[in-house]
């Protein structure tokens, strides 16, 4: 998006470009830091799963092992099992119906309560779907890689509301934050529904149907953002400078304080540029003539004169592109 809204600047490479050296570590991040498709349809869950369980590994154990206690131990274990999956089936079913709104949740959760509650609820559900596919795929199921990407598609999203409700958390519950997490809390917890929405549907039909009615018998809950709270995010972005700068307080600030500086100053003269509607510059007339032009007729005084400049010498220095001499 980036990209998109900065055009020319971040495709001419050159120094003042900050964002084709970001843009070009993406493939590196992807393929060696394990943000790769073999890490979400084979890693997180074909093999998470095995290790994450708290029963599956124990109980694969007990086949190798040349103890003569094995099968007594496979048989404890067994029933742990199951008694595990009726329990996460009766839970999951709970939450599917109230979406966990009776779920405890921490006492500092305030106005962001529903996203802890959406949290469990989406758990809720991770856990028996993903004991439903174990049973319904057998050992087969490290195979079915479609059906592993959305559980590690899921995982993630949940991941990343935990992960959004701390930073909150440790920012004192702000309130300049507030409007930013949830509406990122809501993108998160809808995709990650989805995602489980999709495991499903490619349940076999005996499970689908009994699934669907034991887990989506209202359908999918999680409603996304409206178009108002994106727009009312990007005015908070714009009018508090707080804001910008818990987003920002890691960035390194030579580049990004050009831009920075260009938005304080827009704010100053958004009053005057408003004001100048009235006079429109004629399209052969350069910027500094056309103001010197008002100063003289009394429109502007030389303070707001000098403003104007500066700030419009501040965003050519913003959308400024490199360019070099032929070599």
């Amino acid at each position: 998006i980036a990209m998109d809204i900065h055009g020319g600047k971040a495709i001419m490479q050159g120094p003042k470009n900050y964002l084709a050296s970001i843009y070009k570590s993406i493939p590196i991040l992807i393929t060696v830091e394990g943000a790769n498709i073999l890490t979400r349809s084979l890693m997180i869950f074909g093999q998470g799963a095995l290790r994450c369980h708290p029963y599956l590994y124990e109980e694969l154990k007990c086949f190798t092992d040349q103890d003569e206690n094995s099968i007594a131990d496979f048989d404890r274990l067994l029933s742990k099992h199951v008694r595990y999956h009726f329990k996460t089936l009766v839970k999951a079913k709970w939450a599917a119906w109230t979406k966990s709104r009776f779920s405890a949740v921490p006492q500092s959760a305030g106005q962001l309560r529903k996203h802890y509650q959406n949290v469990n609820y989406i758990s809720a559900l991770f856990a028996c779907l993903s004991n439903l596919v174990i049973i319904t795929s057998g050992g087969g199921f490290k195979k079915k890689e479609i059906i592993s990407g959305y559980f590690s598609d899921a995982l993630a999203m949940m991941y990343a509301t935990a992960a959004l409700l701390k930073q909150h958390h440790s920012n004192s519950e702000s309130e300049v934050s507030l409007d930013l997490t949830d509406i990122a809390c809501t993108e998160c917890m809808q995709r990650a529904e989805l995602s489980l929405h999709k495991i499903c549907l490619n349940l076999p039909k005996p499970f689908f149907w009994g699934s669907r009615a034991i887990l989506f018998p209202l359908g999918k809950r999680m409603r996304g953002n409206d178009a108002k709270a994106y727009c009312r995010v990007a005015r908070q972005l714009y009018d508090f400078d707080d804001l910008s700068e818990l987003l920002t307080q890691d960035i390194y600030r030579e580049n990004f304080a050009h831009l920075n500086q260009a938005v304080v100053l827009s704010k100053e003269v958004a009053e005057l540029r408003k004001k100048l509607r009235e006079y429109p510059k004629p399209i052969d007339q350069d910027q500094d003539s056309w103001l010197s032009e008002l100063k003289q007729q009394g429109v502007l005084d030389s303070a707001e004169c000098e403003k104007l400049k500066s700030w419009q010498k501040a965003v050519d220095e913003v959308l400024e592109v490199d360019s070099f001499e032929s070599i």
